[in-house]
């Protein structure tokens, strides 16, 4: 079963808009330290003053954390509702004047060319048909400048058990706003492959799994919260002991790629 489909933007901001009816700000804290240790992993928690793009920063999951650590951060997302929820959390938190977020199209970015230190994006691209996408990244990078990527990792058979388990429940996911159509299983191979073509040099390619709160609307009923915690808990319990068990290095279901920037070449500007 190909998961591959067009992209469909519009259908994405309804699937935002679900996945936040009834949350609250603060909500999103308890996924903190899981964010952390990816970030951790990719080396961004020792950045300070760094100018930072967090390409699809959905309520500010990422950013936020890098916001704490004196960086400027903009975050970009297509969805009005994240930008919305990103911004009341960049004041409860202090960081308002490190955090600017915009609602934008990643494929047609209103930033100026390379002006970035560092890229960051999490669990993003997979939404995306083409890779092409990474050619508009570029542009607003300096040269020299780092872009790190949290990907789903397609090379994990537990990954794509869960592909086929969301697409068996895939009503009751998009309900609550956890399950979308724009879904294109990239490999490593190809994210590695799409930044060399736009100028970039792969430092490190590896994976990781971090079990992650699940964050559901509050307006939904008891029993499909239950039935939904329960099922997520039983996925992530299954994931981490089987990736303990496996071999290295790219086991888990996170996909984890630090590449820098060689040069603006012409067909960037």
């Amino acid at each position: 079963m190909s998961l591959s489909r067009k992209q469909n933007k519009l259908f994405e901001v309804y699937v935002a808009k679900r996945s936040l009816l009834g949350v609250n700000p603060r909500d999103f804290d308890i996924q903190d330290n899981s964010k952390r240790a990816r970030l951790e992993r990719l080396g961004l928690t020792s950045l300070r003053y760094k100018l930072i793009l967090d390409a699809g920063s959905g309520p500010g999951t990422y950013g936020l954390l890098l916001a704490q650590k004196k960086n400027e951060v903009v975050g970009v997302d297509i969805s009005y509702d994240a930008v919305k929820m990103a911004k009341k959390r960049a004041f409860i938190k202090g960081v308002d004047q490190l955090f600017h977020v915009v609602v934008a199209d990643l494929e047609n970015l209103p930033l100026r060319d390379g002006i970035f230190d560092v890229c960051f994006s999490g669990w993003v691209l997979h939404h995306f048909t083409s890779l092409e996408v990474i050619k508009e990244l570029a542009r607003v990078l300096k040269s020299g400048a780092r872009i790190a990527l949290a990907e789903p990792n397609e090379a994990s058979y537990i990954f794509r058990i869960t592909r086929y388990a969301e697409e068996i429940f895939s009503s009751l996911l998009s309900e609550v706003g956890l399950h979308t159509q724009n879904v294109t299983p990239h490999s490593y191979e190809d994210y590695c492959r799409s930044l060399r073509k736009y100028g970039f040099n792969i430092i490190s390619v590896s994976s990781c799994y971090t079990m992650e709160p699940v964050i559901l609307p509050r307006n939904i009923s008891f029993s499909k919260r239950l039935f939904l915690l329960f099922s997520l808990f039983l996925r992530g319990l299954f994931a981490y002991f089987i990736t303990k068990l496996s071999s290295p290095p790219i086991n888990g279901t996170d996909l984890l790629i630090i590449a820098t920037l060689k040069h603006k070449s012409c067909e960037l500007r």
